[in-house]
């Protein structure tokens, strides 16, 4: 929530306090709207118009949350469903045939794309339900940007916040609604106009899907998760990225300044402005530099299903090499979990593209074996 703000740790001794739920056991994770008020100071959001910053009502919102009384507690069984869901999301770096990542909003030409990208269509649905059937609450794990708008003057939940609406207010018993950010740091709505009829689009289309999900838990003979209810905390160093040293970018930033006072035409300045902007994240990102980061990662077991909690926006390769290789029947990547050391690829640093650009959004390198 950033470092000055309201920190994970408080948020957990809280609910500890509050609930007598042991702060081992509360992970915090987002959902990664990019129509929010800006609360970790990235740079460049700093000098756009976007929505006022909220951070300082975040310490409010939280209380609100861990102040509502134990009573309302009671017994709940788990039912877990999958489904494929196309024409919601696709990669944004689809591979040109010179091996490099062509950004789709760059619109490349299709002779031009060898491969289109990974991408994982599959949502998994988890269904709290009460004893008399009821989806209480409900869950929906996926992977997908919630990139509809952004960085404009008006805050917005994106699409996560339509489904989530429509679902509570489906007449189907759900009281509470959450969406579950998957491994999704290269992966958009396939709809990219950046409007909020695209916002409404998606939320409507991904609701569907879930009421459709959700009705298979209560028609079809669905298996109850086991109660056990193991977690565990554990912390990692990952690597910095590697980069050229401090003294030749800012050698850079000079030359960057008179590019920005050129005279007209309008085009050609705006393009200096951008460029000067771009370099100063570049001097940033190294000047913060560091060799290794701290990542923690927050795993929890529910009978069958298991939530890993990672910081950073991973690749989606990551999420589905995590449901390849897990042990648990059905493994959920949730991305945005706690600090963010930016986008995470396990793979693509060679291949180009804003992911592996250089700036404060691209924090640690390659990790095998986080990758692995």
């Amino acid at each position: 929530m950033g470092d000055t703000r309201i920190s994970i740790l408080e948020v957990r001794q809280r609910v500890e306090r509050r609930t007598g739920i042991p702060s081992d056991h509360v992970m915090v994770t987002a959902t990664h709207a990019h129509s929010t008020p800006e609360t970790i100071g990235f740079r460049s959001l700093l000098n756009r118009q976007g929505p006022p910053n909220g951070s300082n009502n975040l310490p409010t919102v939280w209380r609100r949350l861990w102040r509502r009384p134990n009573q309302t507690l009671a017994p709940m069984q788990l039912r877990t469903v999958k489904g494929r869901i196309d024409g919601m999301a696709a990669s944004r770096r689809p591979l040109g045939k010179d091996g490099k990542a062509h950004m789709r909003w760059s619109q490349p030409r299709p002779e031009e794309i060898a491969d289109v990208g990974m991408n994982d269509p599959e949502a998994t649905v988890l269904c709290f339900q009460t004893e008399a059937g009821a989806p209480e609450l409900v869950m929906i794990h996926f992977a997908c940007h919630p990139v509809a708008v952004q960085a404009q003057p008006l805050i917005s939940a994106d699409f996560p916040g339509v489904v989530t609406n429509r679902i509570q207010a489906a007449e189907i018993g759900c009281r509470h609604c959450f969406y579950l950010q998957g491994a999704a740091g290269d992966i958009n709505p396939v709809r990219d106009t950046k409007g909020f009829e695209d916002v409404e689009y998606h939320g409507r289309l991904l609701a569907q899907a879930v009421m459709g999900l959700i009705e298979q838990t209560t028609t079809k003979e669905q298996p109850a998760a086991p109660q056990n209810r193991p977690c565990r905390r554990d912390t990692v160093l990952l690597p910095s990225r590697t980069f050229q040293p401090w003294l030749l970018w800012s050698a850079s930033y000079p030359n960057g300044e008179i590019w920005q006072q050129m005279p007209p035409p309008a085009a050609e300045r705006a393009m200096a402005e951008a460029n000067l902007l771009g370099l100063s994240e570049v001097m940033e990102r190294v000047k913060q530099s560091s060799p290794f980061y701290e990542a923690e990662v927050h795993a929890f077991r529910i009978g069958d299903i298991a939530l890993v909690g990672i910081p950073g926006e991973p690749f989606v390769d990551f999420g589905l090499q995590l449901k390849r290789g897990s042990a648990a029947p059905t493994t959920l990547c949730l991305a945005i979990r706690t600090a963010t050391w930016g986008i995470s690829p396990c793979f693509g640093l060679a291949q180009g593209g804003y992911e592996v650009s250089l700036g404060m959004w691209s924090v640690v390198g390659r990790n095998p074996s986080a990758c692995s």
